[in-house]
């Protein structure tokens, strides 16, 4: 096969080099009466023209053979959709059923896609037309800016705010951290009436150092219902949904601070423990508003850095003599 192929090139080399061969010397006869000084050295620089030619002719071949390879599925006028295309842009496929639907459904995706395009370049006005082209330069302009400005900001910004930045902030602003609802910091556990480690569940839930905490963990797949990250403050309709036997009628009687409270029915019996409340319209706690005070200053030092990459960029350019306005 190989051989045979070989055989053919070399045939259709030949035939092409005389072929232009007698083309040029017919040509040259013409026009120049010393054809015979020029004819003498054409040989040498035809065999490089053919071969050149041929080269190419060959690397079309190849090439052309290659891309058989990538399947065309589909045609919208001169726009064409590859299999390498479906490949790319669809996650992989859980079975052939799955397969042929996502495929059939990118295609008709993108043939519908394609398909208004190509109606609304035909039937918009030209008004219409530029207006959009405006806003797609306007957006890319747009795009690139911001997407660079973020690399900056993440590179170059200092993410790193320490705690006295967060509690100065805290004090100075401390009237917009006011409560809309109340919040409450809470221990509690719910469990059978019947469970044979009642008592010692109720001693380590009152106590509850680090062995009592231990202890409460490695039963904890005997509680119906818990919340032992005291430390995290609840807001109030989480509270009443965790808590089933509080509601708004009886909440005030349980929100003594530091105090337990035990409860029971035919069930279960409860155990609260009421370590701090705040009330709706007092200021938060510290430690339920801190993450979002990070957030603050850290979206505040981003508009200022923003800013200064704004007005650097401006005075960079005029220096570099790439930016300059016309009076």
């Amino acid at each position: 096969m190989q051989f045979t192929i070989k055989k053919s090139i070399y045939k259709t080399y030949k035939h092409i080099k005389l072929l232009f061969y007698n083309m040029l010397i017919n040509l040259l006869k013409k026009v120049n009466k010393n054809v015979n000084n020029i004819v003498n050295n054409i040989d040498l620089r035809f065999n490089w023209l053919i071969k050149l030619f041929l080269f190419s002719f060959i690397c079309l071949f190849f090439k052309s053979c290659n891309s058989k390879k990538d399947e065309v599925l589909a045609r919208v006028g001169d726009k064409y959709l590859y299999k390498s295309d479906i490949n790319i842009k669809i996650d992989s496929f859980e079975n052939d059923e799955d397969s042929i639907l996502k495929t059939r459904n990118f295609i008709d995706n993108w043939a519908r896609r394609n398909l208004l395009y190509q109606k609304a370049l035909i039937n918009l006005s030209d008004l219409k037309v530029k207006d959009l082209e405006n806003l797609i330069e306007n957006y890319t302009y747009d795009l690139y800016g911001s997407v660079y400005k973020e690399s900056l900001l993440n590179k170059l910004l200092d993410t790193l705010i320490i705690d006295n930045e967060i509690n100065s902030f805290f004090k100075e602003n401390a009237e917009i951290f006011k409560l809309n609802e109340s919040l409450f910091k809470i221990r509690f556990i719910q469990f059978p009436i019947d469970n044979v480690d009642k008592n010692d569940i109720i001693k380590s839930f009152i106590r509850y150092n680090d062995i009592d905490k231990l202890f409460l963990d490695s039963l904890s797949y005997q509680f119906t219902n818990k919340i032992l990250s005291d430390s995290i403050w609840i807001s109030k309709k989480t509270f009443l949904n965790r808590v089933s036997f509080i509601n708004n009628n009886n909440i005030k009687r349980y929100s003594k601070k530091m105090n337990y409270f035990e409860y029971k029915d035919s069930l279960d019996l409860y155990l609260l423990y009421m370590i701090d409340n705040k009330k709706n319209g007092e200021i938060a706690p510290f430690s339920h508003v801190a993450s979002s005070i990070k957030n603050i200053i850290l979206n505040r030092n981003k508009v200022n850095f923003s800013k200064k990459i704004d007005k650097e960029i401006i005075q960079d350019a005029i220096k570099s003599n790439k930016f300059e306005v016309y009076n």
